[in-house]
């Protein structure tokens, strides 16, 4: 993996590069001190992943990862900054697949970075790398977000109220759980819990994110869209049984992903709805090749995907990458949603 770090501070760079000395043989690694500096720099030779700092002079790192999205679509952003108010994190949310808060563990950026670097060996194709590349957010039907909105502006709403409207919507879970997934918020271990997460971030950051992340997309209101989140409902429904008796952990990953199924078709959906609608009414296996054809990879893998740049559990990702496939280990949420998946499906 090639990476490029920006930040206007060598000492900064100087530290990440000590940081990262033991995967030196591993990744070719850049330092840059400018966004003009990283332009050229990507000009010259392309990055598999941007890492730059939000406040810098001249460029901010928010106009340069935008730029990198315009130029470049196939390469993964991430925010590394010091910069920890909430209108800092939301104007990054758009151009930034990752925001990590600085001053950073060694571990926890070693541990992003090689997240990245799987979504890489799971998405091989420069093709879908750069259609993925451009996706903000994954549409959500107004219904659904003008429900969270009511509750956020009632006296009385709570996370809870809360987290039931946006715990079925697989656009809103998605947006909520993606900031909560980054380091603007500390955690050592990933979110799983879209309440937990709306706990953690508090309701006014939640009612911002939703708003300035920009969930409400074109192709929102299509009707595909209602069809395909029924989808992910009906597939909570079937692996619910499958959980009894499961590690809580495994059974709330498991369950995330059976809702989540569905996401890599809600954004080639929303990205082009007249053109992509039609492959609902094909059976699974032969959608699944139409969309192979056509951009590069299944839906299954481009929202696998996502949840993995996003910041999403490494499990969840894989069973919704691996939904349909044979199990790469037995008492996973892979392993547990194909099953449930399989005997509908096979029919």
């Amino acid at each position: 993996m090639r990476v490029l770090f920006v930040d206007d501070e060598p000492n900064v760079l100087a530290g990440i590069r000590r940081m990262l000395r033991p995967r030196r043989h591993d990744w070719d690694m850049r330092f840059v001190t400018s966004g003009p500096e990283a332009l050229e720099a990507l000009a010259a030779e392309p990055a598999d992943l941007v890492v730059s700092d939000i406040r810098m002079p001249g460029m901010s790192g928010v106009q340069l990862l935008k730029e990198v999205r315009a130029r470049w679509p196939a390469t993964l952003r991430m925010v590394l900054s010091g910069e920890s108010d909430r209108d800092a994190l939301l104007r990054s949310v758009g151009p930034t697949h990752q925001y990590l808060y600085k001053p950073c563990r060694p571990d926890a950026l070693i541990a992003a970075l090689e997240r990245m670097d799987a979504m890489l060996d799971l998405l091989q194709g420069a093709q879908i790398r750069a259609f993925a590349g451009t996706f903000d957010s994954v549409p959500t039907p107004s219904s659904a977000y003008a429900e969270a909105m009511a509750v956020l502006d009632d006296p009385e709403g709570t996370p809870a109220r809360l987290a039931a409207v946006i715990g079925g919507d697989a656009g809103m879970s998605t947006a909520v759980l993606r900031v909560a997934n980054s380091a603007y918020v500390g955690l050592s271990t990933p979110v799983a819990s879209v309440q937990r997460a709306i706990t953690l971030l508090g309701m006014d950051m939640v009612r911002a994110l939703l708003t300035v992340a920009g969930v409400l997309r074109s192709g929102s209101d299509h009707p595909a869209v209602g069809r395909v989140l029924a989808g992910g409902r009906d597939a909570v429904e079937r692996v619910r049984p499958f959980l009894v008796d499961v590690d809580p952990e495994v059974a709330q990953q498991t369950e995330l992903a059976a809702m989540l199924r569905d996401v890599g078709a809600l954004v080639l959906l929303g990205e082009a709805p007249e053109d992509y609608a039609p492959l609902l009414d094909l059976p699974a296996e032969e959608r699944a090749r139409e969309e192979r054809a056509r951009y590069g990879a299944s839906s299954a893998v481009v929202g696998g995907y996502l949840l993995g740049v996003w910041g999403l559990p490494a499990p969840v990702m894989v069973a919704v990458a691996r939904q349909t496939e044979p199990p790469l280990e037995d008492g996973t949420p892979q392993a547990l949603l194909a099953r449930a998946l399989a005997p509908r499906e096979a029919a």
